[in-house]
């Protein structure tokens, strides 16, 4: 009932405004609960399309963050040393197994080299260097290995290995330490397929137990390191060489506990 009811009240008398009143105020009560229903539809949002839409939108999302949320970072390997990734998925053998007994063999040959390595020279006396000439000064006394030496480690070991063993006997050789026993595979060794300077090749992942194994000094002293544990993983690279397997490298993983 806006102002334009006005001049009609007053042209029909108390009576019709009353009737009429009574009327209006009949519709709107009959009105009222229609249109509050249909307000009440039209600001509920579980009935809003567009709003729906993006409720449904967003509980599909929710399982994708959840599962890119809780994701577990791929780890990454740290091991530096050649054949490391091959290794990571390689399966366990033996220690039966003719790649890993003739691993064991190479190397306790090369440790039978360590037991007696009396056959050394000492080396060329090279020319004097002025610099270090004077009454006080004295060139170090140092021996290398004879060549029958050299030829029983690389008939064994190629490669880095042949070096790192050689400079190792020198050592033996230099400090007059003689070793005593060798080290034996044990546990679950792995293998698996790789390469070596491009050349085919096999890597192995052995625990070596090394507690019959004696390292003496010059006077039958026992010098072994007691803090060291007697069994650690060792790497080792096998290579063909003319037909014949040999050591290509030697290595150690970051945790050598076995």
């Amino acid at each position: 009932m806006g102002a334009s009811l006005v001049p009609l009240l007053l042209l029909t008398g108390c009576s019709d405004e009353q009737s009429e009143t009574k009327s209006a105020s009949s519709s709107q009560q009959q009105a009222s609960p229609d249109s509050s229903a249909a307000a009440s539809a039209s600001q509920d949002p579980k009935n809003t399309p567009a709003q729906h839409n993006e409720a449904s939108a967003d509980s599909t999302q929710k399982p994708a963050n959840t599962e890119q949320k809780h994701k577990e970072p791929e780890q990454k390997l740290e091991e530096n040393y050649a054949g490391a990734e091959s290794l990571q998925h390689s399966k366990e053998v033996q220690p039966s197994e003719e790649h890993v007994a003739e691993t064991e063999k190479l190397y306790t040959s090369y440790q039978q080299v360590l037991s007696d390595i009396g056959t050394v020279k000492p080396s060329e006396p090279t020319e004097e260097d002025p610099a270090q000439s004077g009454e006080d000064s004295a060139p170090a006394t140092t021996v290398t290995l004879d060549q029958a030496t050299e030829e029983k480690i690389t008939s064994v070991a190629t490669g880095s290995a042949a070096e790192s063993f050689i400079a190792a006997a020198e050592e033996f050789a230099n400090n007059q330490w003689t070793q005593e026993g060798t080290a034996k595979v044990v546990g679950t060794p792995k293998i698996a397929d790789g390469t070596y300077n491009d050349q085919p090749a096999k890597i192995l992942q052995v625990c070596l137990d090394s507690s019959q194994v004696k390292v003496k000094n010059a006077v039958g002293d026992v010098i072994n390191n007691t803090s060291a544990p007697e069994r650690s993983l060792n790497i080792f690279t096998l290579i063909q060489d003319n037909g014949q397997w040999k050591i290509a490298s030697h290595d150690f993983p970051n945790n050598p506990d076995c």
